[in-house]
C-alpha cells in the first residue's frame, strides 16, 4: 500500500491498507499514511477518523498533528488547525505544504504579520499554493488590486480550481467589478455547484449588478427633459 502510495497508485493504496487496517486497526503508521491519503483526495471527514486514530496510538507525534491541523483548515476550524500546526511545525514537523497551512491558519485567525512572514519563509511552491494564500493575505489586508494581480494569475493556471476562482471573484467584487465577479463565480459554481460560500458570493455579485443596473436606470429616467 505505501509502495503504490509513493509510485501515484493512489486507489490501489488506499484498498491495500483499508485491507491491512480491517486485520489490524492498531497500526498506527498505516492509520496515518491512510488518513494522509485520504486527505489528499479530499474526503476529509474520513481522514479525520483514520488521524484520530493515529493520534491516539501516536501520543504528541508532529506529524499526526500537522496532518489534523491540515484536516481541521479544510473544515474551517481555523483555531484548532493552528494549535495543531503550531505544534507539529515547532517540533520539527516542518515540510513547505504545512508551513503553508500554518500561514493560512494564521491568516484565518487574524495574525497576518505572522502570517505573512511564514510564507515568505517559505515561497509559493511549485502548484502556487502559497499565492492562494498570499492572496487571501492581501483581501485581508483590504488590498484587492494586489490581491487580483495574485489571483488572476493563478486563476488562469489553474482554472478548474473553484477556491482559487472564488477568491479571484472576491478581490474584483471588493474593486466594485460585480458583473466581471459575477462571471468568475459562474465558472466556480459550475465546478463546485454544491459550494454554500461560492452560491453565497454568486448571489451577493447578482444582488450589486442589479442594483448598479437599477440605479443607471434612475439616472437615465431623472436625466430626460420634463414637459
Amino acid at each position: 500500500g505505501l509502495l503504490d502510495a509513493r509510485l501515484g497508485n493512489v486507489d490501489n493504496a488506499l484498498e491495500e491498507l483499508a485491507r491491512a487496517l480491517d486485520e489490524n486497526p492498531l497500526l498506527p503508521e498505516v492509520q496515518l499514511a491512510y488518513g494522509e491519503l485520504l486527505l489528499q483526495q479530499g474526503r476529509t471527514e474520513e481522514a479525520l477518523e483514520a488521524l484520530r486514530v493515529a493520534q491516539n496510538l501516536l501520543q504528541s507525534d508532529p506529524q499526526v498533528e500537522a496532518r489534523m491541523g491540515q484536516a481541521m483548515l479544510a473544515k474551517s476550524d481555523f483555531d484548532g488547525a493552528l494549535e495543531k500546526l503550531r505544534f507539529a511545525t515547532s517540533n520539527g514537523f516542518d515540510p513547505p505544504d504545512v508551513g503553508r497551512a500554518l500561514a493560512l491558519a494564521l491568516v484565518m485567525t487574524g495574525n497576518l504579520s505572522e502570517g505573512e512572514r511564514v510564507l515568505d519563509s517559505i515561497g509559493p511552491g511549485s502548484a502556487g499554493d502559497g499565492d492562494v494564500v498570499d492572496g487571501l493575505l492581501q483581501l485581508e489586508r483590504e488590498r484587492p488590486t494586489e490581491a487580483e494581480a495574485i489571483l488572476a494569475a493563478l486563476s488562469a493556471e489553474r482554472a478548474n480550481d473553484a477556491g482559487v476562482l472564488n477568491l479571484y471573484a472576491v478581490s474584483l467584487y471588493r474593486q466594485a467589478r460585480y458583473t466581471e465577479a459575477q462571471d468568475i463565480l459562474g465558472q466556480a459554481e459550475a465546478l463546485a455547484p454544491t459550494d454554500e460560500t461560492i452560491a453565497t458570493n454568486q448571489v451577493r455579485a447578482a444582488a450589486a449588478v442589479a442594483a448598479v443596473e437599477l440605479a443607471a436606470a434612475s439616472a437615465e429616467v431623472k436625466a430626460l427633459p420634463t414637459r
